[in-house]
């Protein structure tokens, strides 16, 4: 294992250092501190071998032989064409050089809109594989949950890197990554249903539209009232086509079978189901009948007439209805867009009339993963007398 800061062998008065990626050797001669710089870098196991042996030379020089070569020209590593080019394929390189080989090495399906490429490309710079300690303190002040991902994706990057390039550096992000803690389990919440009552109620009357607005949030009350419904997921709800309102068996349900994520659609439910039904019942279908249809088939088109942007709506929109309701005591808590699910399902499960089991296949969740993360805590709850 490579040392990760000065070391002295064992019975050598010779201090093995890293300075800045190169082994340098520090020693005293004659109530003098002196310096030597090997030229090789600190970051391979074969060079240590190198420097322990260079230290026991000087060290018998000094305190046993009394001979020691003051131009220091006796411990220079002497570097042959073999040596030079043994160095250049061993080279540490740039964080820059290793994300841009991956860039190139994934280049057909590399995604340029993912946020986390986007960070790497913007934050990178040209820190050497050495110094990766401070390219992580510059990127320290993003949360740990964000940083996983990105440094995660990094680290498979430099694997590539290695394995092509039959480099031997070690990977130090594994090591990073188990340091920073993840994030608080997150306890599920949903709104009540007077509260779900007031959202809807203030979408439809535009209570907290800014008058100098382009649009109106009535625009978007069929998306709200849709999803407190069904509780499907806000990429679910974007992605629908009015030829996802089918006929079969007699019912009508809602198909979901796509996603829109990140400016692209995605095929499939979230768990790799190709295709989940929701029944529709008679609240529903009063809900999608007023609905008028667009030119571009979609249910929930944008003010603009393309796909909404959640990540947008959720705060420009939906955030502003909620804490507008909270300041006027309508509403508890602010609960973010995705949350909608959550009191769907909370609802479902709390009416007892429809199975935990059914439920779960209902929103396309398993029911752990349900119970675990999307059912709420029943506050309100008055125990019953026991005895």
């Amino acid at each position: 294992m490579i040392p990760s800061k000065t070391y002295r062998p064992d019975n050598i008065n010779v201090a093995i250092r890293n300075n800045n990626g190169v082994i340098c050797l520090r020693y005293s001669y004659r109530c003098k501190q002196l310096d030597l710089s090997l030229g090789i870098a600190w970051n391979n196991k074969a060079n240590h071998s190198i420097a322990q042996s260079i230290a026991l030379q000087i060290h018998n020089d000094i305190f046993l032989y009394g001979n020691y070569d003051e131009s220091k020209e006796k411990y220079r590593i002497k570097k042959s064409k073999i040596t030079i080019q043994r160095e250049e394929k061993e080279r540490i390189p740039s964080l820059k050089e290793i994300w841009e080989y991956y860039k190139e090495f994934k280049k057909d399906n590399y995604d340029y809109n993912c946020p986390n490429n986007r960070f790497i490309d913007r934050t990178i710079n040209n820190y050497s594989i050495n110094h990766l300690d401070r390219y992580f303190n510059s990127i320290s002040h993003y949360s740990n949950s964000y940083l996983r991902a990105s440094l995660a994706m990094l680290s498979s990057a430099i694997n590539i890197y290695c394995k092509h390039k039959k480099n031997k550096f070690d990977n130090p992000i594994p090591d990073i990554l188990e340091t920073l803690k993840t994030s608080k389990i997150k306890t599920p919440k949903s709104y009540t249903q007077d509260e779900i009552t007031a959202i809807l109620d203030a979408f439809k009357n535009d209570t907290y539209n800014n008058p100098n607005s382009s649009f109106k949030h009535s625009y978007y009350y069929h998306l709200i009232a849709f999803r407190f419904m069904t509780g499907c997921r806000p990429s679910e709800a974007i992605a629908l086509t009015w030829n996802d309102i089918i006929e079969k068996n007699g019912k009508t349900w809602v198909r979901f079978n796509k996603r829109y994520i990140k400016t692209k659609i995605k095929i499939g439910t979230k768990n790799g189901v190709d295709i989940r039904l929701f029944p529709v019942n008679k609240q529903l279908k009063e809900l999608i009948d007023s609905i008028s249809k667009q030119n571009n088939n979609l249910i929930f088109p944008s003010v603009n007439g393309g796909y909404i942007n959640s990540g947008n709506f959720s705060q420009d929109v939906f955030k502003i209805v909620i804490q507008g309701l909270i300041k006027d005591g309508f509403v508890k808590e602010y609960l973010p867009f995705y949350d909608q699910r959550h009191t769907l399902i909370t609802h479902l499960v709390r009416s007892g009339k429809v199975d935990i089991k059914t439920i779960s296949s209902l929103v396309g969740n398993s029911v752990p993963t349900l119970i675990k993360n999307y059912l709420a805590v029943d506050e309100s709850l008055e125990l019953p007398e026991l005895f």
